[in-house]
């Protein structure tokens, strides 16, 4: 999505986003079952890297939260004060796509 200067482009961009993030919630519960699940199996022997992966993965989400928080407010005085510029949008849209792509779990 191209935004050029149009701060209800990046709106949109942030919707969008916050929409993946939601969209994933569900495969996250499912990834942190599996790893609690794996943690209390008797024959799993590694128990501590689990719970650091698992602890990982729980931390990259968070921020991820914490950039879309950061994003929709930075949305809500763009649009008051207009003060959006296509640098600006594009950064924070890479940096929250990195973001998502980091927590995807394959």
């Amino acid at each position: 999505m191209r935004c050029g200067r149009s701060s209800g482009c990046f709106v949109r961009s942030v919707e969008g986003l916050y929409r993946q993030k939601q969209s994933r919630e569900a495969e996250l519960e499912r990834v942190k079952a599996v790893a609690r699940g794996i943690i209390e199996d008797p024959v799993t022997s590694d128990k501590h890297r689990v719970r650091e992966m698992l602890a990982e993965l729980q931390e990259k989400w968070q921020d991820l939260s914490d950039r879309l928080v950061q994003m929709i407010s930075y949305s809500v005085s763009c649009i008051s004060d207009q003060l959006c510029t296509a640098e600006y949008i594009h950064t924070y849209i890479l940096l929250i796509t990195h973001a998502i792509q980091r927590v995807t779990v394959t």
